[in-house]
């Protein structure tokens, strides 16, 4: 995980020198392999990084955007985006079911600090939450959504289409 997260940093970044922020892990390496330099286009190119195994990519493409703020939505997250945050398996759980309550609904970042303890979760997952929160980590709306349709037109055969589309209604990608 660290030799992918390693790379895809670098696979981003502009300047890929020590002083540059980078640390050359793909330097050296030949296209399509070659350091982009730039933000990924398509949640594929994952597969160009050393290391990505199909298991490891099942996994992770749920729960990765190209669209989004960077920010976990605390009201949506799911159990890995919350562990992500550095909260324990057992921690993002209690976090989840106290959610899934009625009425349990995050107005705003510091809500979700402020009602941490109403949660369930533990003292140290409360602390790395606010560490979370406070870093800019964690957000309680979503801009852009991710979605999939099973459609049928006439008489051609059943398709499954996978988007992304903004609040405003814009499709930012699909695929058939």
């Amino acid at each position: 995980a660290d030799e992918i997260a390693r790379f895809i940093v670098d696979w981003r970044n502009k300047d890929t020198s020590p002083t540059g922020g980078g640390t050359k892990a793909c330097a050296g390496f030949s296209a399509p392999y070659a350091c982009k330099g730039a933000d990924f286009d398509a949640l594929e190119e994952l597969w160009w990084m050393p290391g990505m195994t199909a298991a490891v990519y099942n996994v992770v493409k749920k729960e990765l955007t190209l669209y989004g703020r960077g920010a976990v939505n605390a009201n949506t997250a799911t159990s890995l985006a919350l562990q992500s945050l550095g909260l324990t398996a057992n921690g993002a759980e209690k976090f989840i079911s106290w959610r899934l309550g009625a009425g349990h609904f995050f107005e705003n970042p510091s809500a979700v600090i402020a009602r941490a303890a109403e949660t369930g979760i533990s003292k140290e997952d409360q602390i790395k939450l606010g560490t979370a929160v406070a870093a800019g980590l964690v957000g309680v709306t979503s801009d852009v959504f991710r979605g999939q349709v099973e459609a049928e037109f006439k008489n051609r055969p059943r398709n499954m289409v996978e988007f992304v589309i903004d609040r405003s209604g814009k499709i930012k990608w699909w695929r058939e």
